[in-house]
């Protein structure tokens, strides 16, 4: 009995890690999770995101290697923005930042997005620079999350499915080990993936917020707020609409486009410069390949080199 125990126990254990193989060979799924310290001190750090390491300087911001250095005598090239922007899961000389970097060699590259950034991040970072800097360009990713940071007081009541995510998540012992395991082993995150299918249910939470006219009037505001940082000031600057990898499913061909469209109404009203990436990434034939696997907004490399091959002409 106890040989027949043991027998069925290794051969579970032996697919188990066949399968973990298998899904790291093939990229099929990617680690989650971001080092425990950047959180207490993101500076001068080295650290862990998806998996990929990466660096920070003296400011909190990634960059290539440690003890990085600025010319003050280059010109300035500042991407603002979230985790989007920041990179997690791809080395940093294939994000979008790090190409530009080693494309753009007379320009400081300021890759000024962290993780947990939010909108009203962004203003500060954005006054900062022009408070402390000359002759900046910037770079300014509006992701759909940035409306999540808007709350109204009444309880969301969108989705059963997410209600029942959420109350997991908010068990302590299920949430650590949640963490733990969704840094440490990809066949965790691909099934995870597969049952909740969190690329539409995060898609579904900030869509509903569009439509949510107090919450987009607050979202409104945060926007015009940053753009008012510019006026009277010579600085050339463009806002970027970046899709979420839902909306990439069917070829584009059956996705609620409503998060863009209104972001859009908001840019033209207040004639801001911006540009719209939905359009690109539909029209991309490997649209699906764009993201990390399972993973609603953050880019793979590839999704890297499409965002790059725009903003090396600005």
């Amino acid at each position: 009995m106890k040989k027949t125990i043991l027998i069925n126990i290794s051969l579970i254990l032996t697919f188990f890690f066949i399968f973990e193989f298998f899904l790291r060979v093939l990229d099929l799924s990617s680690l989650r999770g971001l080092s425990e310290s950047y959180s207490k001190n993101n500076r001068n750090l080295e650290g862990k995101a998806f998996g990929e390491k990466f660096y920070t300087d003296q400011y909190g911001y990634r960059v290539p290697n440690k003890n990085y250095l600025y010319d003050k005598k280059k010109d300035n090239i500042i991407l603002i923005g979230d985790s989007f922007v920041f990179g997690p899961g791809i080395i940093e000389e294939k994000t979008f930042s790090g190409k530009l970097r080693t494309e753009k060699t007379n320009f400081n590259i300021y890759n000024s997005a962290k993780p947990g950034d939010q909108i009203n991040d962004y203003y500060f970072q954005i006054k900062n620079f022009i408070k402390n800097y000359d002759d900046n360009k910037f770079i300014i990713f509006i992701n759909f999350d940035d409306i999540n940071m808007l709350q109204k007081k009444e309880k969301n009541t969108n989705s059963q499915k997410k209600e029942f995510v959420e109350n997991l998540r908010n068990i302590k012992l299920l949430n650590k080990v949640n963490t733990i395991f969704r840094s440490k082993l990809h066949s965790y995150v691909w099934l995870v993936g597969v049952t909740t299918d969190p690329s539409k249910r995060y898609y579904n939470n900030v869509n509903i917020k569009f439509k949510d006219e107090l919450i987009f009037d607050q979202f409104t505001k945060e926007i015009k707020k940053i753009n008012d940082l510019f006026k009277d000031k010579k600085v050339k600057k463009i806002f970027l609409i970046t899709p979420y990898s839902y909306q990439m499913r069917s070829d584009c061909g059956k996705t609620n486009f409503t998060p863009q469209n209104k972001l859009k109404k908001i840019f033209i009203d207040n004639k801001i410069n911006f540009y719209d990436f939905t359009k690109v990434f539909c029209e991309e034939s490997k649209n699906k390949k764009l993201f990390i696997n399972f993973d609603p907004t953050h880019l793979s490399e590839h999704g890297h080199n499409i965002i790059f091959d725009y903003i090396k002409k600005f």
